[in-house]
Order: C-alpha cells, then structure tokens, then sequence
C-alpha cells in the first residue's frame, strides 16, 4: 500500500489579507452591536419628569432609534460579508492550486531519497518544493515504486512525479516541465566479467551469444535504447526489474549478465550494496537528455503545468538551479 511520506507545506500569499479583513469586520461588528445596545438603553432605561423632557427625549429617542434600525441593517450586512471572506479569501489565496498536489516518489539518490527526518530530500526535491512555493501550492509525497506511480499518474490518482524520460506513450496522459537534470545511459557488468563483453556500440550486443539483460520496469532510457528494446535480438534476454537496486544485486549474484542504468543513479544504489563482486560500467555512453517532473493530464490544469514550469523557468534564470546542483553534483549545471 503507498504511503504517505511527508507532507510539504508550501502555500501563497493571500492568507495575511483574509486576517486583515476578518479582524477589521470583527471589530466593526461588535462597535456597532454596542451602539445598538446603548440605543436601546436609552429607550428602555430613561425616564422623562416632565413635557419639556419628555420633547426632548422623544426627539433623541426617535433620531437615534431611526440611526439604530438603518445601523442594525449595516450590522447584518458587514457580519455576512465577514463570514463570506473567512470563507472565500482562503480560497482565492489557494490560487490555481485548489488542493494538495499528490508527488509519487521512490528512493533514486542523489535525485529523490528519504532523509534523516524520515521525509524525501534530494535535488528534484528540494527544486520541486521551491517551485511549489513560488507557485502557491501544496505537495504531499507518497512513496510508490516507479512503475506504479506511472500508472497513477495516468489514471489521476497521483499528481505529479520526479525525474521522467520524455516518451510518446507519457506524451498521452502526462504534462512535462523541465527538471534541469541530465542522464547518460551506460552498461554494467560485473568486474571480473567485463572482458567477456566487448561492446562498443548498440548493435555489439546482437553479437555476443546469448545475453540476459537487466532493465528496471517502467524506465526510460532514450528514443534509442528503448525502440531497441521492443524488438531485441533473439539472443538478447531483457529482464526487467522492480528496483533498480535489485537489478544491480542480480547483476552481483549472476543472474544477468548486463544492466542499463544511468550514470546518475547507479553509483548511489551501489554505494548501498556489498563492494564484491565489484560491478563496473563498459566504455560506451548513451547521452538521453534531461528528465522531466510530470504532471497527470487527468488531475492538474494546464494552467498549473505551466505555471511550475514558469516557476522552474525563473529559478534557473535567478541562479537557484546552478546553486542547487552544485550542491549535490559539486559541478556547474551542465547548461547544454
């Protein structure tokens, strides 16, 4: 069952002006429930001794009596208007958010991983929650595997989602924002296997006997590699995986013989497993673009796609993205 992770809470701006009107009204409305109180007093309570007072008093009485009914009419016409703004001011100040964006999530370090505090950190994190403030929205994370937080996305039970390749098939049912991330797609082999597999280029693996070649389910791994995958050679036996770290553990043990993993997140998933056998990546690199937050077609408005990728667009000209991947790449954002 997914889980919820952590809950980001990231909201606009427009809750200081709700208070400033609830207060204001509030305060309105109990000056003029006093005033009515002391109109109704002075009829009640005051007694005239003679004719001369009793002119007088009548004339008071009457002019504020008068000013009472039309202020009593103001008192129920402000005190609605102050409720009608606790209610709808919320609201506005929501924006084109309108509800807790839903972000599905599984561990892919340095991009996505669960911190020390127990909620998600990582650099797609950490930019997604800045472009959420920014924006005015609310982000829950709930930790799915890869595969099933794509099928979310598609049927609109999970709102958005980290690190995606571009596909045609994702084109159908997902908005994509640029996630300033980029990939290289690499072989793996086991180090004391890597001679047994000469490969230079793609077609190379048609060429060497019978393969078992491990791939994570419901990874992307470019226009290339993956049109390759729908129709491999017939000595090439694709294994596809859960997790990318239980790949890599097959890889180990011997279970298949190569793996597809990018660059970016196979050296994590390796730090976390035994050094032996040591695993190491074959020479060819397959340059596969940058990775995308996606947005279900079916749960979020283009209006709020757009907006994140107008967010993400100014951080990256205001220098917050270079700042960030610095941090967790030590490198310049690799501006193509």
């Amino acid at each position: 069952m997914a889980r919820l992770a952590s809950v980001t809470s990231l909201s606009g701006g427009g809750s200081g002006i709700s208070s400033v009107v609830w207060c204001g009204s509030l305060f309105w409305v109990l000056f003029e429930v006093m005033w009515l109180g002391f109109c109704r007093w002075v009829v009640v309570c005051l007694r005239p001794r003679d004719a001369i007072g009793m002119g007088i008093l009548s004339y008071i009485v009457g002019e504020r009596a008068c000013a009472c009914r039309s202020r009593e009419g103001m008192v129920r016409f402000i005190g609605g208007f102050a409720l009608l703004a606790c209610w709808a001011l919320p609201a506005m100040a929501g924006g084109i958010c309108g509800k807790t964006i839903q972000v599905g999530w599984e561990e892919r370090p340095p991009y996505h991983y669960q911190g020390r505090d127990g909620r998600p950190a990582g650099y797609s994190v950490e930019l997604l929650n800045q472009a959420a403030a920014r924006v005015g929205c609310r982000l829950a994370y709930r930790r799915i595997p890869w595969s099933r937080t794509l099928q979310a996305l598609e049927l609109g039970k999970v709102d958005a989602a980290m690190q995606a390749l571009k596909t045609p098939e994702r084109e159908a049912y997902a908005c994509f924002v640029p996630g300033y991330s980029s990939s290289l797609v690499r072989l793996w082999a086991r180090g004391d296997r890597a001679a047994h597999w000469p490969v230079a280029q793609q077609q190379d693996l048609g060429k060497l006997g019978v393969v078992r070649l491990g791939v994570t389910h419901g990874d992307s791994y470019g226009d290339k590699w993956d049109r390759w995958l729908k129709a491999p050679p017939g000595t090439v036996k694709v294994d596809a995986g859960e997790t990318l770290a239980g790949s890599l553990r097959k890889l180990q043990l011997g279970r298949i013989d190569l793996l597809l993993a990018t660059m970016d997140t196979a050296p994590n998933e390796l730090a976390r497993l035994p050094q032996q056998p040591a695993i190491v990546a074959l020479p060819p690199v397959w340059p596969i673009g940058g990775a995308f937050y996606v947005f279900s077609k079916r749960s979020v408005s283009p209006e709020l796609c757009h907006a994140f990728a107008a967010a993400l667009s100014d951080m990256k000209r205001d220098g917050v993205v270079d700042r960030l991947y610095r941090s967790r790449f030590n490198i310049a954002y690799p501006d193509p």
